[in-house]
């Protein structure tokens, strides 16, 4: 019999900030064996973990993502958004599987990097 995967949608969204730290943390915690997580790029070239490409629903600000730097994306979100690889060192080898979903083109292959 195949095992179903339980996957958390962008972390535990129903319990804390989509696509953050905490948010993977809690969705480990209630057992998700997968996690789902939305990749875009910032202003300066860097993966970022976020699912719209503005962070006005889940942030407040009308901000758009590919015109913001790293370091000011995490100042406007007081360190909630994550790169790829922060999300990827916490979540490695706490779940079987990550389902990375890419926003727009055009960073496929640095994603794979």
């Amino acid at each position: 019999m195949k095992m179903f995967l339980k996957v958390g949608h962008r972390g535990a969204k129903a319990y804390e900030i989509e696509n953050s730290l905490e948010s993977f943390k809690k969705a480990v915690a209630l057992g998700a064996n997968a996690v789902e997580l939305d990749v875009q790029k910032s202003k300066d070239g860097k993966l970022i973990i976020i699912h719209d490409d503005n962070l006005k629903r889940v942030f407040g600000k009308d901000v758009l993502v590919n015109l913001t730097t790293l370091k000011e994306l995490k100042q406007l979100t007081e360190n909630k958004i994550l790169t790829l690889d922060e999300a990827l060192r916490f979540i490695d080898k706490k779940v079987e599987k990550i389902l990375v979903e890419l926003k727009k083109e055009g960073f496929e292959k640095k994603v794979l990097e």
